[in-house]
């Protein structure tokens, strides 16, 4: 919590319903134990799901829930 600003608890952005198809992030899992970092890429609809399928054949990925 050392970068949140309190104006990003207010963010309309910031609930489960996402505006977007496709969510990205950082991502270093728990306890941090990525040292390197990893991004995270979340699909929120059937689009963004379409799309982030497509484009696995060209990322390293590691899927960590489904």
């Amino acid at each position: 919590s050392y970068i949140l600003r309190p104006s990003c608890f207010q963010c309309r952005y910031t609930k489960l319903q996402r505006v977007a198809d496709i969510s990205i992030a950082d991502h270093w899992g728990e306890e941090q134990r990525f040292l390197e970092g990893r991004s995270l890429m979340v699909a929120s609809s059937a689009q963004g799901l379409f799309w982030l399928t497509r484009a696995l054949d060209s990322l390293q990925y590691e899927e960590i829930f489904n």
